[in-house]
């Protein structure tokens, strides 16, 4: 009989973390649950102790890669999503930890609600430090908490506006499946960008668990925000792979953009993590991208703040030095648009 729930656990070299990992999934007060580790080639023993643990209890399952994958958790996370028998599917990373309640939580919302996902809120956990609230927790205010919520254009925008991870969300199985939706799988990290943005647009119902349920590690050794700029360069592509979406599923003049604002918004968290040379190859690229896929012009005052018009232009005019300027005066908060235009 299939389980309830799946959940997908990534895990490269995590052994110092995957104990507690998987002993907060085995203490989950929803028993009906399958748990299906990829171990993607570690060096460190994690293999290991996931096939102990599977030793242990038959609900979880240790599927070993041969070789590491290219990128990120990608190629993994899909390899459990057609692996999945549960209802619903939920991820986990293999140094995090999880509390008792939470895939009952957001599967019984879930149920209730018909959603296509659920999603709770998570707390971040610094290495060698205590949980402190998550990042995005100001991007809550506004939403309908605890209540289901049938997505128009502005609700996904506001979700949109969330954290991309996909650990704290629990998500249909054939929602996914009917709507073909995977992770984008290449040499790059960050696929959970795209991944985001494509269940976002897809899903009808959503509901949101005001309840912090996750423990994110931060700052470990090997996590895939480490590294130089070039990982980071790895936004072209998936700014390529969210307009194709949107493109090839005639849904541009209604989420065109969606499309923008979540440009925008990466392109200002990427760019002080580039050096000179990458910052150009970013730029030119977000620069073609926005001239592939015009847009119009009423949409974009009627749904961008003045400031991101302006970013707007700058960009579809390829004025890098600006653009610069433009990020260096927002982040001191001073009034961009008066500064610029004034």
């Amino acid at each position: 009989m299939a389980p309830a729930v799946s959940v997908i656990v990534t895990v490269y070299n995590t052994a110092p973390y995957l104990e507690r990992c998987l002993d907060s999934l085995l203490a989950q007060s929803l028993e009906d649950l399958e748990i299906i580790v990829i171990d993607d080639a570690s060096t460190d023993g994690s293999r290991d102790i996931a096939e102990r643990y599977a030793e242990m209890d038959t609900r979880i399952h240790c599927i070993p890669l041969s070789e590491n994958s290219p990128g990120g958790t990608g190629i993994p996370s899909n390899i459990g999503i057609r692996q999945a028998r549960g209802r619903y599917v939920g991820f986990t990373d293999g140094d995090d930890w999880v509390e008792p309640e939470l895939f009952e939580t957001l599967y019984r919302a879930a149920e209730e609600s018909e959603a296509d996902f659920s999603l709770c809120d998570f707390y971040t956990a610094p290495e060698g430090g205590e949980p402190i609230a998550a990042y995005d927790r100001h991007h809550w205010s506004g939403l309908a908490l605890s209540a289901p919520v049938a997505l128009d254009e502005e609700s996904r925008r506001a979700l949109l506006l969330l954290s991309p991870v996909p650990w704290r969300k629990l998500y249909r199985r054939d929602f996914l499946l009917s709507q073909q939706l995977f992770f984008p799988e290449g040499e790059f990290f960050f696929e959970d960008t795209p991944f985001h943005f494509f269940t976002v647009l897809a899903a009808r119902r959503v509901i949101l668990i005001d309840k912090p349920l996750y423990y994110h590690r931060l700052f470990r050794t090997g996590q895939s925000m480490e590294g130089g700029g070039t990982k980071f360069l790895a936004f072209i592509a998936h700014f390529g792979f969210m307009a194709d979406f949107i493109t090839s599923r005639g849904l541009w003049d209604q989420h065109g953009i969606d499309f923008i604002i979540m440009m925008l918004n990466n392109a200002y968290w990427v760019w002080d993590r580039l050096d000179c040379k990458e910052r150009k190859v970013f730029f030119l690229d977000c620069n073609r991208l926005l001239h592939a896929h015009p847009s119009e012009k009423k949409r974009r005052k009627r749904f961008l703040r003045r400031d991101q018009r302006i970013a707007f232009y700058i960009v579809y005019k390829n004025m890098i030095k600006v653009f610069s300027i433009y990020i260096t005066l927002r982040k001191k908060g001073v009034d961009v648009y008066k500064k610029i235009m004034g």
